[in-house]
């Protein structure tokens, strides 16, 4: 049986240049999520600051310059998300130099799999068993 997870993906865009714009689930032998922004070009990519949190806990702090681009803009990847921690929030906040202004963008796998679960598509079929997959990677992994 499919239980539907909710999904939590929150945007807050605060910062004059930066805009958190989406955020994607990465399919491969392990899953990573996609956070996205758009940096508007009079924003020194030098000048930011991006701070990565699992579950509001750090990770990791990036340089803007370490960010990648692609058609849809600027992106942070995670590391790869086991299936024990799909419901774990990842959050990548955006700050210019050392300002308390900022814009983020917070996502899980669980978040994707709420968006795309429908059971008419093969997508829907995909992350159900992903989702399935996790909760019962997480069952075994607490007996």
């Amino acid at each position: 049986m499919f239980t539907a997870p909710k999904s939590d993906l929150i945007y807050s865009n605060n910062l004059t240049g930066v805009a958190a714009t989406g955020a994607n689930l990465y399919f491969d032998n392990a899953n990573a999520l996609y956070l996205y922004f758009n940096i508007d070009e009079s924003v020194s990519l030098a000048s930011l600051r991006i701070f990565i949190t699992k579950n509001g806990a750090p990770v990791k702090v990036l340089k803007g310059t370490e960010l990648a681009k692609d058609e849809k803009g600027y992106y942070y990847k995670t590391d790869a998300i086991a299936a024990t921690d799909f419901d774990e929030l990842y959050t990548a906040t955006v700050y210019v130099d050392d300002l308390m202004i900022s814009t983020s963008v917070t996502y899980s796998v669980a978040s994707y799999v709420a968006a795309n679960y429908s059971a008419a598509t093969e997508l829907g079929a995909l992350v159900q068993a992903l989702w399935n997959y996790g909760v019962a990677a997480t069952a075994y992994a607490a007996a």
